[in-house]
This record gives C-alpha cells, sequence and structure tokens, in this order.
C-alpha cells in the first residue's frame, strides 16, 4: 500500500527460503514484477504443500523530484488463505484442475485479486471502530463530526475533539439553553460567557418597595388587558348615560388582544430576549468578537434576540452590580505615562520640598513609567 505521486517510484524485492537462515545473500534478492504479485512455493515442487519456509521483503523508494515523495504505508504477505473459486459454480473449479495438481489460471487470477478484496473487507471489518471517537483516526474526526451535523472547534486539539464528539448527543439534548449557548461559546473561544435572559430584569412594582419608575418598575407598552368593553346595557340599567362611551380605550396604548395573549404586554418586551456577557479583557481582538457573535447566533433559538455586552473592570450600584456576571472589581489602575522626556523638554516643578505634576504629588498617587 503505498502513494506514488509523479516521477516517483516503489520497488519490492523479495528472497523465499524453504528453511530459516540469518540473512540472504545479497544476490539472492529477486525484484517483483509489479507491487502486487505471487510468489512460487521456495523449494517445493507446484502444488505439494510445504511445513516451514521464510520470507524477505525490502522497499526501495526513489524519486526524480525533490519536491515529491513516495509514501509507503503498509507491505503485506498473505499465506494460502480462503479459495475464491468456492464461490463460484462448480464446474469452474473443474475447468481449472490441472493433472499435474499445479494452479490453473483461474486460481492465480482469483489469489491476485483476493488481495485488491482484502483491503475493502478490513475497511468494512473497521466500520464499527470507525464511528467510534475513541477509536478513530485523527483525519478521520472531522468527516465523523459531519455526520451528526457538528462543528468541531479551530482550538481543540485531537482529544479534546472525540471527547466533544463523545457527548455531542448530551449536547444536542438541551441545545438552544443558555447553558448549552454558553458550552458552545467556551468550546469554540476558550471564554465562557454569562447569559442574562431578560425576564431576570424585570421587576413587579410594590408601592414602596420597588416603585422607583425607570430604575426599578417600568410601564407596560399596552395595556395588559386590551381593549375592555363593558356589558352591553350596563349604563343604561344605572339610569346613567345610557348613550355614552362603553368600556374604555386609549388609541396606541391598547388594543384587542386574544384570550391566550391576555397580560401578555406585561412580559412581551423581556420575554425571548438575552445578554451575552462577556470580560472585556478576554476578549482581545475583534475576531474573537465576531467569533463570539457568530457561535450565539447560530445556537440561539430563531425566535429570540440578544446582544453582547463587554464587561468592564468597574462596578456602579443600581447598574453593574452582580458580582460575577456584569461586575469586575479592577486591580490597580495602570501606571501614569509621561508624554516627553523627563530632563529635556519636560521639568518637574517643586513646591513644598515635594515634586507635583499638577495636583498630583510624584510618589504618593502619581508614578512614572
Amino acid at each position: 500500500e503505498v502513494e506514488l505521486p509523479v516521477a516517483t517510484r516503489c520497488r519490492i524485492e523479495v528472497v523465499l527460503k524453504p528453511q530459516p537462515v540469518p540473512a540472504p545473500l545479497p544476490s539472492e534478492w529477486a525484484a517483483l514484477p509489479c507491487l502486487d504479485a505471487l510468489l512460487a512455493p521456495a523449494g517445493q515442487p507446484p502444488g505439494k504443500p510445504e511445513s516451514r519456509r521464510q520470507i524477505w521483503l525490502r522497499a526501495s523508494l526513489s524519486t526524480s523530484d525533490p519536491k515529491a515523495s513516495p509514501v509507503l504505508r503498509q507491505l503485506r504477505a498473505a499465506t494460502a488463505a480462503e479459495d475464491y473459486r468456492e464461490h463460484l459454480p462448480l464446474v469452474y473449479a473443474m475447468k481449472d484442475a490441472r493433472p499435474d495438481g499445479a494452479e490453473g489460471f483461474l486460481s492465480r487470477l482469483l489469489k491476485l485479486v483476493r488481495s485488491q478484496w482484502s483491503g475493502v473487507e478490513e475497511r468494512l471489518d473497521d466500520m464499527p471502530r470507525v464511528a467510534r471517537p475513541d477509536f478513530a483516526e485523527a483525519t478521520s474526526l472531522p468527516w465523523l463530526a459531519q455526520w451528526l451535523a457538528l462543528e468541531l472547534p479551530v482550538i481543540a486539539d485531537d482529544e479534546e475533539r472525540r471527547a466533544i464528539l463523545a457527548r455531542a448527543i448530551r449536547l444536542f439534548a438541551r441545545r438552544g439553553t443558555p447553558g448549552s449557548i454558553a458550552d458552545f461559546v467556551e468550546m469554540h473561544t476558550g471564554i465562557r460567557p454569562a447569559i442574562l435572559e431578560g425576564f431576570a430584569d424585570r421587576h413587579l412594582w410594590v408601592l414602596g418597595e420597588s416603585s422607583r419608575l425607570d430604575f426599578d418598575t417600568g410601564l407596560a407598552p399596552l395595556d395588559p388587558l386590551g381593549m375592555v368593553v363593558a356589558d352591553a346595557g350596563a349604563g343604561a340599567a344605572d339610569g346613567c348615560c345610557p348613550d355614552g362611551p362603553t368600556g374604555r380605550a386609549i388609541v396606541g396604548e391598547s388594543g384587542p388582544l386574544a384570550g391566550t395573549q391576555l397580560g401578555l404586554p406585561l412580559f412581551s418586551e423581556d420575554a425571548w430576549k438575552f445578554c451575552v456577557l462577556v470580560d472585556a479583557y478576554r476578549v482581545r481582538d475583534a475576531a474573537t468578537l465576531r467569533e463570539i457573535r457568530r457561535i450565539v447566533e447560530r445556537e440561539k433559538p430563531a425566535h429570540a434576540d440578544y446582544r453582547i455586552e463587554l464587561v468592564q473592570p468597574d462596578m456602579r450600584v443600581g447598574m453593574q452590580s452582580r458580582v460575577g456576571m456584569d461586575a469586575i472589581v479592577g486591580g490597580e489602575p495602570p501606571a501614569w505615562r509621561l508624554e516627553g522626556t523627563l530632563g529635556l523638554d519636560t521639568r518637574l516643578a517643586r513646591r513644598d520640598g515635594a515634586s507635583r505634576i499638577g495636583e498630583a504629588t510624584l510618589g504618593d498617587p502619581l508614578q512614572l513609567t
């Protein structure tokens, strides 16, 4: 089994011995006429089985193009095995029989065919193993992932790809959920985001506890009950305003709602929306942000909408204060960099015995780098 690009060559030589010997002589090597050939029995008459023999095989690879090289993958020597004439009608074996017991043309031809078919049979026997990520070759992993409609991460190595293929069914079972979106983003980028669904920011109005408009309380865009129409004749029965309006309706703020949509305006702005929170310091370039957006677009439900927010190292009470999600406690502030050459075009004024730049004292809150 050899790959032979243009301008390359493979030469196979063989030595057969009826008994084991330490090593063949240089003159005993015989070149095969082709890469697939039948070898005659060594030291025995044709048709007589021999009890023991030894074989040496030698492959010589050559090329006339420095940019091309043959690749030898396997070298096989097969002993007498299944006779393919047994799968044919008996008349073929009878016609191929020789009086002296030697092999006929059909027998030799089928042996050459068997050498080709054996490779196909081995591939068929290996099919159950090819479908197992633990045993499949590394080059077969992308092909195996295509059968599962799974995109393998570029940043993953072979072992990580095998692990992903092994749990592909479990990944698909929860696909579209916040945890699944975070898992796929982490697999492809190495960054695990926090997924915050819109309803988590929705608060109910409670007088005295949560009643600050636009901070912890919001107004519904439409009347949650839709257009309210009073019972027919209710006003006439009371003798008041028999010809007046029935019910109430505000243009642009109410409208007819189906029975299954009653109360929907209270949740419509927050339903099917989520925010992907990513630490800003981990998104080092625009390509990483584009990859995160691509994965979220691919994994989110089609009816859902989202936004990606890069979380800066700030903490603002009431705005960005959920530790672990949208609040990051920063470390030491970066050192102040002096734009100029100290001693040439920049001088430090001295006042009260301390070096100062503006209102900052050198060595206290101000550091030069």
